[in-house]
């Protein structure tokens, strides 16, 4: 268990999130396709390989697809619980609530 992480988050988040951020986090969450455009950031973060001679100026870079964060639902492995994720709409205190449970490994890519 000592190389397993449980990652808990909880946030509240303005009211006034666009329409592409909000698409976002429903992707990252499990609650949505993913979105042709990823305003957070999530595409700045990708590996890129290159297909050819990376010093050669003209070489083509290959970057792989990215993955939602918080997608996954099922038993936690090596944390106990489950594995969840929730992106809902706060009516009366106007905004959104994110509330996240995963667990991590030092050895996988999320």
């Amino acid at each position: 268990m000592g190389d397993s992480y449980e990652l808990v988050l909880t946030m509240d988040l303005r009211a006034d999130l666009g329409d592409d951020e909000l698409a976002e986090l429903r992707w990252h969450v499990g609650q949505g396709p993913r979105p042709e455009r990823l305003p957070i950031g999530t595409g700045d973060y990708l590996a890129a390989y290159p297909l050819g001679d990376p010093d050669d100026p003209d070489c083509e870079w290959e970057t792989v697809d990215p993955e939602p964060v918080f997608a996954r639902r099922f038993p936690a492995m090596r944390v106990g619980g489950a594995l969840v994720a929730e992106l809902v709409e706060r009516k009366q205190a106007q905004g959104w609530a994110l509330t996240v449970r995963q667990e991590l490994h030092p050895w996988e890519e999320t």
